[in-house]
């Protein structure tokens, strides 16, 4: 930063210019001060019920120059997903999530949706990922409460555990990879209060 903009300090009450290896010595300071603050926060306790969904999910995408072979298997995902919900196996339950940011698609959902597209019209990777459902009632978690997210978030990233969030009216969703599904429940468990 000191090659773009004259930085000064304070020497004897008088302005001097702050050198290269100053600089250095500022950053690493800077860095050392945020890792001690760092060590001072408090993990946030779980405040609301966890469950697990025994479905697989994927998040997924699809080819924006597919959409004509996709519609169908979108349109039945979207509106007329009461046709095979009924069925599901206890501990299943039926998730679709679609997303659409400046023609970047994304779409999470279960096995049984993923059965409802044709074959190779939806990026579906290799990896399967399982559910861990927030809630605490029937009126949802509401909008009043802050920190939902960093007290699930934060001993996943901690332990290095990635997932991917999405929060809907009612309850919120995290996904992790099926691997971690195990360890995430049991930091998840411990921070409860």
């Amino acid at each position: 930063m000191s090659s773009r903009f004259k930085i000064l300090k304070d020497v004897d009450g008088e302005s001097v210019p702050v050198l290269i290896e100053d600089n250095y010595n500022i950053n690493n300071s800077i860095q050392t001060t945020a890792a001690v603050n760092k060590s001072f926060v408090k993990p946030r306790p779980i405040t609301h019920q966890l469950s697990t969904l025994k479905n697989k999910f994927y998040v997924s995408s699809i080819d924006p120059d597919s959409l004509d072979r996709i519609t169908k298997g979108l349109i039945e995902n979207m509106f007329y997903s009461d046709s095979f919900q009924k069925d599901l196996p206890e501990g299943f339950e039926k998730f679709f999530s679609f997303s659409l940011i400046n023609n970047e698609v994304t779409i999470v959902m279960d096995e049984l949706s993923a059965e409802r597209f044709p074959e190779d019209s939806v990026f579906l990777n290799e990896e399967k990922w399982r559910m861990i459902k927030i809630r605490d009632s029937e009126q949802g978690l509401g909008f009043e409460e802050c920190g939902i997210v960093a007290q699930i978030s934060d001993p996943l990233s901690g332990a290095k555990i990635s997932e991917y969030y999405i929060s809907t009216y009612y309850s919120d969703h995290t996904l992790v990879l099926e691997e971690n599904l195990e360890e995430a429940l049991k930091l998840l468990e411990k921070q409860k209060q």
